[in-house]
């Protein structure tokens, strides 16, 4: 379960999980993954932690940064074709991946079909579900990930937004028309 203050962690040598306090509401996501120098903007604090899994009692650390940083990196959407309004040729942004993953996981999912039906390569999956686990819109029972509730909510404000976004875009062309 993952509190406002918390989340739920995975040790990354024996997969141990763990709840992590956030260091302070700013630096509110955690990644066991070291964010690339200019991938984010701002400061990321790291905290050193042991495993308390009796057999692994490993060091790892946990890197704290701000959750608007993830999302800034997202590129803008892709150039629709005005004839038939569908994407050509362009890559799915890291918002329609997760999305992807997050709909995907609305059952317990094996790390192999996610990766196989979202179509990511392993390292890229190894960071999305990190990510999503870390930010609490994934969970992980056994080696199965799902959805959380917050996952479902985020989708749902996803789908939302892309309606508004749709239906400001079809205003916009009807506005063009008049002028």
């Amino acid at each position: 379960m993952v509190s406002a203050d918390k989340v739920t962690l995975e040790c990354p040598n024996c997969h141990w999980l763990f709840e992590a306090k956030m260091t302070d509401k700013r630096h509110s996501v955690a990644s066991l993954v070291e964010p690339q120098k200019g991938k984010v903007m701002g400061d990321i604090i790291e905290e050193n932690r042991v495993c308390r899994n009796p057999k692994c009692k490993r060091a790892f650390t946990i890197y704290w940064f701000e959750p608007l940083q993830f999302f800034q990196n997202v590129r803008q959407g892709p150039h629709l074709n005005p004839e038939n309004e569908k994407p050509r040729n362009t890559k799915r942004t890291s918002l329609e991946i997760i999305s992807d993953i997050l709909k995907f996981c609305s059952e317990p999912r094996s790390p192999t079909k996610v990766m196989y039906e979202t179509n990511l390569s392993y390292k890229a999956l190894k960071t999305y579900l990190a990510k999503l686990c870390s930010l609490g819109l994934l969970g992980q029972n056994s080696r199965k990930y799902v959805t959380t509730e917050k996952g479902r909510q985020f989708v749902l404000s996803l789908k939302d937004l892309e309606n508004m976004l749709g239906n400001i875009d079809s205003s916009l062309k009807h506005d063009s028309h008049k002028l």
